[in-house]
């Protein structure tokens, strides 16, 4: 029997509990398929008759579904990345000046400056209180809010996108969604991978970095930084 928590131990009732025996993968893994078929972690030892029952905040797929069987989810958590909020604006000049006054004083030239004093007039009162805001609140760049987006951002090769292992992400090879394809694509390519077994720590947090992980895991990584800059996003990696 595996089990990555000895919280979930307490729960079972003592009647039902002869003989315990836990183990650990050698790697704190929930599972993943190889390319020769074998699987790693939690799901790699039941595979392999290492084990006889594993508990955990384990995934339920189709893939995992051939070589396991999985009772009623004693949790349910949807996946979603973290990000840094999106800075300010690069800073902006303008200029403006006076034109040179008009030597002609035809009655043509007089009325259409009339016209043009009363339309400069009404527009400059009219977003005076816009212009008020944009002079006092400075704006900030667009954030990056969904997967999609973070995946145009991943192939403009703008931000990297690292996931912890043994989540969804191998399962986006197989979604319709080409974004989701790319992005599933890129951190295996690349090996954007976070060890399960270890907490996330704020050196590793970059300003073009999205951390993918449990939401609740998330928001008690972002409880934990020292600053409120970061985002966490109110997309979900699948549903």
């Amino acid at each position: 029997m595996i089990f990555p928590s000895n919280v979930i131990v307490a729960t079972v009732p003592q009647e039902f509990i002869m003989e315990i025996n836990q183990k650990y993968p050698d790697k704190i893994r929930f599972g993943r398929k190889a390319e020769n078929g074998s699987w790693t972690g939690m799901v790699g030892m039941l595979h392999r008759g290492e084990a006889d029952i594993a508990l955990g905040q384990l995934g339920i797929t189709e893939e995992r579904s051939e070589v396991a069987d999985f009772i009623n989810p004693y949790t349910n958590q949807d996946e979603t990345f973290m990000i840094k909020k999106p800075g300010l604006l690069p800073t902006t000049w303008a200029s403006s000046g006076k034109s040179s006054p008009a030597n002609n004083n035809s009655l043509k030239t007089r009325t259409l400056f009339v016209f043009w004093s009363w339309f400069a007039l009404i527009i400059s009162n009219s977003y005076s209180a816009a212009l008020l805001s944009f002079l006092t609140l400075p704006l900030h760049q667009q954030a990056i809010k969904n997967f999609e987006e973070l995946s145009d951002a991943v192939k403009q090769g703008t931000h990297k996108c690292f996931a912890m292992e043994g989540l969804s992400v191998p399962d986006l090879h197989t979604v319709d969604q080409e974004y989701l394809k790319y992005l599933g694509e890129s951190i295996d390519k690349n090996g954007w991978y976070l060890d399960p077994s270890k907490m996330i720590s704020e050196n590793q947090l970059s300003d073009t970095t999205a951390i993918v992980d449990l939401r609740f895991m998330l928001q008690i990584l972002n409880a934990g930084l020292s600053s409120d800059s970061y985002m966490i996003s109110d997309d979900t990696l699948l549903s």
